[in-house]
């Protein structure tokens, strides 16, 4: 199975008649990828691009359809490890195994209060206008005050204790 670590560019050539150059890639070890590629690939094999950080970039069941940039690896895999959706998903690559990426609770409780607190701020604006110009409805002022106290509780959310959060629910703006 081809291991092709740390790509960096060896060399552009321009052809004529090509607009653009033709970029070769070799690894850390000095290896073209095309010559490599050429010479060991099966066909029965799928690949992957990994990023420094070990999160994939970029994968194909024919290394011809592969995005590679300089600081990439690429790994030659089985193909029935290969996942379909790995341009639409995050996946990470560790000790040889692909895992699909999900933040953990605390992070994605992070991320849903800061949804609900720009919510609650573009659900104020329009009603505090309204009560600064002196045109708000008794319906609109009471609505404001629902708002208001509803952008406080989610602030008030400890995003630590996730998953086992109870979120306040929005203001009916029916």
């Amino acid at each position: 199975m081809i291991q092709f670590k740390n790509i960096r560019i060896s060399k552009r050539v321009i052809e004529k008649g090509m607009a653009l150059p033709f970029i070769y890639f070799e690894d850390d070890k000095g290896r073209d990828w095309y010559t490599l590629r050429d010479k060991t690939w099966t066909g029965k094999t799928a690949f992957i691009a990994v990023a420094p950080d070990g999160f994939i970039t970029t994968g194909a069941l024919n290394p011809n359809f592969l995005t590679l940039h300089e600081g990439l690896s690429v790994y030659e895999i089985n193909a029935a490890d290969y996942q379909a959706d790995i341009g639409s998903k995050p996946y990470v690559f560790k000790d040889g195994k692909i895992t699909a990426f999900t933040l953990p609770p605390q992070e994605l409780a992070g991320i849903t209060q800061n949804e609900l607190l720009i919510q609650a701020t573009k659900a104020i604006a329009p009603l505090q206008d309204a009560v600064d110009v002196g045109i708000a409805t008794g319906e609109e002022t009471e609505l404001l005050t629902e708002w208001k106290r509803f952008r406080v509780m989610v602030s008030r959310v400890d995003t630590t204790l996730a998953p086992a959060i109870e979120w306040p629910v929005a203001p009916d703006t029916k």
